[in-house]
Order: C-alpha cells, then structure tokens, then sequence
C-alpha cells in the first residue's frame, strides 16, 4: 500500500479565509510534486479557559461602543461557505479526531505528517493541545516535517504553554526536517529548540496565482467591483472615519469583503467571492497577514494597517523579504496619507515576482527534499 502524506494545521476554521486557503494550498503544493496527500482531520475540544484582564477590558470597551465588536462575535448565518470550500478544494481524512488521545491511534498510514503552515507552534493559540502541533503522536516510522510554522510572534511564548518547554524541545528533535514562515522562527529554533530550521514561503505564496484563479473561474464577478476592499479583523471607529476620508479624496467606493449585513442578518462573504473582490479591486487595506498574501498574488496597491496586538512580525518578515515594508501603515493617523501616496507611488511587480520565484525554488526544494 501507498502510505500517503498528512497534513495538520487551522484547517477547520470556520471564519478565517487565510486559516482554509493556506491548508488548500499546502495540499497543492504536495501534489505537485506528485504524492498523494490529505489534511488529518483535527478538530480539537479546546477547553473553555478564563478570559484574561486584557480580554475583559476589551468586553467593556465594546459594552461602551469604544471598540468595535470583532465579527466573530456577531451570529453568522452561513459558516457553512468554508466548508462548501473544503469540500471541494482539500482532501482530509476519513476519520475525524478530536484530542489527542484520537491522534494516539494514528499509527502507520502515513508516510510523513507535515505540520504548517500558520500559527500552530504558538502556545497561546493551540492551548492544551500544543504539544500535538508539535507532532507528539507520530509514530518513529513515520518522518515529522514542519513547513512554514509559524510563532506569530518573534519570541518563544513559553508563558502560555501547559507543558514544559523542555518536553517541546524533545519533540522538536525529532522531526526530519524544520522549515518556518518568518525569519525570527529561525532563530527562536536555534536558540530554544537547538535545532537548524529553513525560512520558506508560506503555502499560499509557494503555490502562486495560479491555483486561486483555477478556485474562482466559476465565481461571479461584479460589474461594479469595489475601488478599495478592506479585510479588518479588528475595526473601530478611528479605522472607519479615515477610511471615509479616503473614499473622498480618491472618489473611491469601498466595501468590507469580511461580511455583510442583511435585514439585521450578517453574512459571511463566500471564501471564492472573497478572492475575487481581492483581485478585481484597486486598494486593499488589512491587518491579516493572508490578505496581504493575496493582494500581493493578485499584484495589488496594498496597506497594512496593523494591529501590534496580533503580533507583527509575520508581515513585517514577509514585507522585508520582498522589498515593500514601507507599505506598512506603522503610525495609523496617516492611514489617508499613505493611501494616496501609494497609489501615485505604484509597486513594481516585475522585482517582486523574480524576489518570489527564487524563493519558491528554495521553498519547493525544502519540501521535496523533506519528504523524500
């Protein structure tokens, strides 16, 4: 039999396009290079842990109408578009695991489990189930393989963790190979985990344009399509006001592609439509890293318009790499400034795709090379 290779990272998520596009685009990447490969279905049971100070200071801040509440917050009545997605796009596992006592029975199916990408080695994220995402249930017979792993931040959050870092280490020695998705994670790796680790592309990047445009061809497309669309995780009233400005100095139409309301009803946008409106715009403002991902696929004018809070290293790494981190909006007053001087100012496309080809072979030999 032909053992195959799986997969483990966000893939279930249910209200984050970057979380489900990345783990298609993983899966792509593998069978490119000709393995037949699917996601291990984790759905983990994360416990209910106790919200922080800081969380409960955000619960009152929007009890007041200072902060806007996040979407994820609002019912959603159509979660089932990134499932209508997965269905198509991302082969998984038959069966379907919950803890980590599920992934103990995983035993000689695969060949090699490959963790990534995302933010899966980041304690405050994976919880009780941290040790998994550091693959702790693979059996010796099979090879552990990261790519793309992500911290989200640019130092080991050992704070958050339930384990000890020295059981995390003891994993960690034991993978095949180690790639990760920012520069800092090489050397969190080196210096926490003694071990060398690769910088490579994330999936998204690695598998190029192409296959999102296959994803969409049967998507339609607005015969009006929004000037500027934003993707904003966290948006307040401060966000809006400027982003009101902008559509006035530009006479530009904007539109929120995270979701929409109907007769008191919100909407998810669908995960292709969602990319269409990233690729038929002029201006993209976000504070995801996967919607910057995409608006440099799609060769747009792009703002990030970051939250320090969510972690900035992923972004800034990424934007570094590439020559465009002065497309950071680093002091958020001048948000209408930068949109203006941006679109005067063009990116040069022609430097960025030969900057990510280069990076896609070193990224594509990484994984051939783990794998074999």
């Amino acid at each position: 039999m032909i053992k195959k290779i799986g997969l483990l990272n966000f893939h279930y998520s249910n209200n984050n396009y970057g979380a489900v596009l990345q783990a298609a685009a993983l899966n792509k990447a593998i069978e490119m290079l000709g393995y037949q490969v699917e996601t291990i279905d984790f759905i983990p049971e994360v416990t209910v842990q106790p919200k922080s100070v800081r969380n409960m200071v955000g619960d009152i801040l929007r009890l007041l109408g200072l902060r806007a509440k996040a979407p994820k917050l609002k019912p959603m009545e159509n979660e089932h578009v990134f499932e209508d997605f997965r269905l198509t796009w991302l082969p998984r596992s038959e069966a379907k695991y919950c803890n980590l006592s599920d992934l103990n029975t995983i035993s000689t199916e695969y060949s090699t489990v490959i963790v990534g990408s995302d933010q899966v080695w980041r304690p405050a994220m994976t919880q009780e189930f941290a040790l998994a995402y550091f693959l702790s249930f693979v059996p010796e017979s099979c090879k552990r393989v990261s790519y793309a792993a992500s911290f989200g931040i640019d130092y080991w959050q050992e704070k958050n963790i339930r384990t000890s870092t020295a059981n995390v280490v003891k994993e960690v020695q034991k993978f095949h190979a180690v790639s990760v998705r920012e520069d800092s994670g090489v050397g969190i790796c080196k210096n926490v985990f003694d071990v060398n680790a690769e910088h490579v592309l994330d999936p998204t990047l690695l598998v190029g344009r192409e296959f999102f445009e296959e994803t969409i061809k049967h998507s339609p497309v607005s015969d009006h399509p929004a000037d500027i669309v934003y993707y904003k995780l966290d948006v307040n009233h401060k966000f809006l006001s400027q982003l009101k400005q902008i559509e006035e100095q530009l006479d530009y139409r904007s539109e929120d592609i995270y979701y929409s309301q109907v007769d008191g009803k919100y909407f998810f946008t669908p995960v292709t439509q969602w990319l269409v409106k990233l690729r038929d715009s002029k201006l993209i403002i976000s504070d995801s890293f996967h919607c910057i991902c995409f608006a440099i696929l799609f060769e747009k004018e792009f703002i990030y318009y970051p939250n320090a809070e969510r972690g900035m290293s992923r972004l800034e790494s990424l934007l570094k790499s590439i020559g465009l981190e002065h497309r950071i909006c680093r002091d958020q007053n001048l948000l209408n400034n930068s949109a203006e001087t941006y679109l005067t100012k063009k990116i040069d496309y022609m430097l960025v795709n030969r900057i990510l080809e280069d990076s896609r072979h070193t990224s594509f030999t990484f994984l051939k090379n783990a794998i074999s």
